[in-house]
């Protein structure tokens, strides 16, 4: 994600202020955006609910309608991920790397 496009997830998307986005950090930022999304889903998931109850009572005695039927979704097919090596690596090395940026930020904030 170059800054660009950064500004406007936070400043649009997350509707941060500019001096919020200067002073969080990327693990904040990151944790806000994770949440933004989880946020999101969950309302989608409301409106399939709402969707699949209206539509219940006109479906036929032996079709049984699930959920997933009515509006299925990206993260619906998913089923829980399995963590290769490659990908708990890139975790740790993320982890490393904002540990050292919040380092670095206290060590700044001290002096």
């Amino acid at each position: 994600m170059d800054w660009d496009a950064l500004e406007v997830t936070a400043l649009g998307v997350l509707q941060m202020t500019e001096r919020e986005l200067y002073e969080i950090t990327p693990r904040a930022f990151y944790n806000k955006l994770e949440g933004h999304q989880q946020k999101d889903r969950d309302q989608w998931e409301r409106t399939r609910y709402t969707m699949w109850a209206a539509l219940l009572p006109h479906t036929g005695k032996n079709k049984a309608l699930q959920l997933k039927d009515v509006l299925p979704f990206p993260w619906d097919g998913a089923a829980a991920p399995k963590k290769d090596v490659k990908l708990q690596e890139r975790i740790e090395r993320k982890n490393k790397i904002w540990e050292n940026l919040d380092r670095r930020r206290q060590d700044k904030n001290s002096e």
